[in-house]
């Protein structure tokens, strides 16, 4: 497997909880392999801890047989496996907690920020087989390709013809090297509309919903048990690490009744108080 489509699975992954499942394997196999992702939140002697995106907590063993994949690493083995990679992890289960793995993908947060962008399409060419991108980054250059996979809600075998100006997308690929705005994608995905992030102050904490006061007003967010976490200093964050007065910021999908379903919630901790 090349490099840069490693990196793609690796932003897949980390995104996966937002955009939903991709179908991904480290080579063609008549009988699709079990594959895992996640964050690793600790390394042993003969494997790793890998925490899901569905917050189930796996201990991953490895093999002399297990292949491996790290961006930047030439002959990669567990011992650049590092805690707070995002991983992908190919193999088969021994019981419900530990998982034997034929192959792992891991790369760095940083590495995986390189190669993804965020925003809102502004123009596409069919016939070019190019889009154009706004984002905080300034106005990217898409190029797809044969090989360019897409998701897009509701549509069952998107390509970018259903891609439409107006549309917020997620785009993972590798960036041109002469250091322009412009690059080549290997997935393409349109985010739902109703899909919501934003941030503010917890002001109450019920159950398994959160009062969260913003710069537009007061939001009340739902979790559910897909509902996945970020906290600096914890390394199983929950819906339990969450108090009162609490900074946080959200991902999640707009309900009908006004909630907001969410999908990531990261805590930011207290603000911290002058001393007197």
């Amino acid at each position: 497997m090349k490099k840069r489509v490693l990196t793609a699975m690796i932003v897949v992954l980390t995104l996966a909880t937002v955009l939903g499942s991709a179908p991904l394997a480290f080579a063609q196999e008549s009988t699709p392999p079990t594959v895992l992702r996640g964050e690793v939140t600790a390394v042993s002697d003969d494997g790793f801890t890998l925490k899901t995106l569905r917050g189930q907590t796996v201990t991953v063993v490895v093999t002399d047989d297990t292949r491996y994949r790290i961006p930047g690493v030439e002959d990669p083995s567990l011992a650049d496996v590092k805690v707070g990679m995002a991983a992908l992890v190919k193999g088969t289960w021994r019981d419900d907690e530990t998982f034997t793995a034929q192959g792992v993908g891991a790369a760095e947060r940083e590495q995986i920020r390189r190669h993804i962008i965020q925003g809102k399409v502004t123009a596409v060419d069919s016939d070019a087989g190019t889009l154009t991108v706004n984002t905080r980054r300034g106005e990217w250059t898409i190029h797809t390709t044969d090989d360019t996979r897409y998701r897009i809600p509701g549509v069952e075998s998107p390509t970018l013809a259903d891609v439409e100006v107006g549309d917020r997308v997620l785009v993972a690929g590798r960036p041109d090297k002469d250091g322009k705005n412009a690059g080549t994608a290997r997935l393409i995905v349109v985010l739902p509309k109703d899909m919501v992030k934003g941030q503010g102050r917890v002001t109450a904490v019920e159950e398994n919903r959160l009062t969260v006061e913003t710069w537009a007003g007061s939001a009340t967010v739902v979790a559910d048990q897909a509902t996945r976490y970020r906290a600096r200093g914890i390394q199983e964050p929950s819906l339990d690490d969450i108090q009162v007065d609490d900074a946080i910021f959200v991902i999640g999908v707009k309900q009908a009744d006004g909630t907001v379903l969410a999908k990531v919630i990261g805590i930011r901790g207290r603000p911290e108080q002058p001393s007197q």
